[in-house]
């Protein structure tokens, strides 16, 4: 049996996950409710920095969500790969969020930044 890579597609990953697209559609909802709950316990976790008994209480937990909506098992590298994705994106939102409200030199002397305007090929050559 092939290990489902990291790098791989979303539509790879449903293919090996065996699920129609509905069905899919609400396993990236049940592992994006179990992302943000880990998330919510540990800010700066990645799937692969998660403690092994943890990984395995989530995929019990996304596997019985799934029994219960009546949708076929997933392997370990379906939820590993989604999870990965999904823990990933929620750790950058912070980065950005943190970012984009930090204080800059411009608006700490009571002036408001200059908005950054669009390249324009005619202006900037």
């Amino acid at each position: 049996m092939s290990s489902l890579p990291l790098a791989a597609t979303s539509m790879q990953a449903q293919e090996a996950s065996g699920l129609e697209f509905l069905q899919w559609i609400q396993f990236k909802r049940i592992t994006q409710d179990e992302a943000h709950n880990i998330f919510n316990l540990h800010p700066n976790c990645t799937w692969a920095t998660l403690e092994y008994g943890e990984k395995i209480r989530v995929q019990e937990q996304i596997l019985s969500r799934l029994e219960k909506d009546n949708i076929p098992a997933v392997t370990g590298d379906v939820i590993r790969w989604r999870m990965s994705k999904a823990l990933n994106a929620l750790g950058r939102v912070p980065r950005r969020v943190a970012a984009a409200g930090a204080p800059t030199a411009a608006t700490t002397d009571g002036t408001e930044p200059q908005a950054s305007r669009n390249f324009d090929p005619v202006r900037d050559i």
